[in-house]
């Protein structure tokens, strides 16, 4: 199907044509009429010749008058003229409801097609994209893309750009993050189906945006030594940072375990294992070499935690430990874990760089939702009608 872009159908030109139209067979121009609304031209035959004129044109014709008749005043033409009028009205508003057919949304006459909504969607990874429903999916990504447009055409207003030295580096340093080269990246790209030109033109809006978003919003974000020792005294024992390290020993009937031990097989060498580390044997060098965790390579080391963030078993058996401490055996669905607490933020200088960011995190969150709210507010934005 060829569609006809409605920006190369000249406004002023069917202005124009339609005028002409009107002047030559005594219609009205066609009134302006909404942007998703089929272009209409209505036109009316020239009314019939009265009674007395009837009778002029007979009283000729019976006195031989052989004059031909004006062409204007020639049935024929009048036929001709209204099915060029009808054929024409019939293509345009075809091609019109062709090209309004894949506008979704108009964002302050910018529009959204169902062309720019998949090429969105097929950005998402599949595992995404299969985990919500399609109608629940659309729905989403396009109220996405308006608040992306928004933002925008703000950044458009306010002259904000990104020049080609901030792209490449902010290309190459994600690149970096994953442990590709750009020749391994730019291959995996070209597997999906994808080009680093694409990935250019996503990044250059993502950083206009954020740009936009750091100059009018997150600048304007204040954080005192009150707001945050609040903050502490109304959270502080959800926001507990723990360090630990643990030897997980799994067993045939738990989740993920490639090992065929019996449950009372790992029971026996956890109570081995804890034997050694009492006796001395560094923790780090056990875990290695016996736990069935992936954090074996790092000496079972896993990092800095909050609360929710592991199995509710570890958890409290992790809350309950001093640093340097080391726990009994801990059953999870996953298997017996000895854990050894490394590391235990809890005051309110431990924890105040975290919750400078955490408040600043929730600041930044309603700040940016009311300043979309505003652009959302000051724009026109027009949904096609289904």
């Amino acid at each position: 199907m060829i569609i006809l872009p409605e920006e190369n159908i000249s406004e002023e030109k069917k202005e124009t044509e339609t005028q002409e139209i009107a002047e030559k067979h005594h219609a009205e121009p066609a009134n302006e009429m909404h942007q998703e609304q089929l272009l209409k031209i209505n036109t009316k035959p020239k009314k019939e010749d009265s009674a007395v004129e009837k009778h002029h044109h007979l009283h000729h014709h019976s006195q031989h008058h052989q004059q031909k008749k004006p062409f204007y005043k020639n049935k024929f033409f009048y036929t001709a003229i209204i099915l060029i009028l009808l054929i024409i009205g019939v293509i345009i508003g075809y091609l019109l409801a062709q090209t309004n057919k894949n506008t979704l949304v108009t964002v302050n006459n910018e529009k959204i097609t169902t062309e720019d909504l998949a090429n969105e969607i097929n950005l998402l990874p599949p595992q995404y994209q299969q985990a919500i429903g399609k109608e629940q999916l659309e729905k989403t990504i396009l109220e996405q893309l308006i608040v992306k447009r928004l933002l925008l055409q703000e950044a458009a207003k306010k002259q904000i750009t990104v020049n080609d030295d901030e792209l490449n580096k902010a290309i190459d340093d994600f690149i970096a993050s994953v442990g590709l080269t750009k020749e391994e990246f730019i291959k995996k790209l070209q597997e999906q189906a994808g080009s680093i030109d694409t990935v250019k033109s996503i990044y250059r809006q993502q950083l206009i945006i954020n740009k936009l978003l750091s100059q009018e919003v997150y600048n304007k974000i204040i954080l005192d030594e009150k707001q945050l020792e609040t903050y502490y005294n109304e959270n502080k024992e959800d926001i507990v940072q723990l360090r630990a390290s643990h030897i997980l020993l799994c067993y045939n009937s738990s989740m993920f375990c490639s090992n065929n031990r019996t449950e009372e097989q790992a029971k026996q060498l956890g109570a081995v294992l804890l034997k050694k580390i009492a006796s001395g044997e560094q923790f780090e060098q056990l875990a290695k070499h016996y736990s069935d965790d992936p954090s074996a390579d790092n000496g079972g080391d896993l990092g800095w935690f909050g609360k929710g963030n592991m199995v509710m078993p570890f958890e409290e058996a992790s809350l309950k430990l001093k640093k340097d401490e080391l726990s009994p055996l801990v059953k999870t669905q996953f298997g017996y874990h000895i854990i050894k607490l490394t590391a235990k933020n809890e005051s309110f200088s431990d924890l105040k760089s975290f919750i400078a960011a955490a408040t600043s995190a929730e600041k930044k969150q309603t700040a940016v939702k009311e300043y979309i709210d505003a652009l959302k507010k000051d724009a026109i934005i027009l949904y096609a009608k289904e």
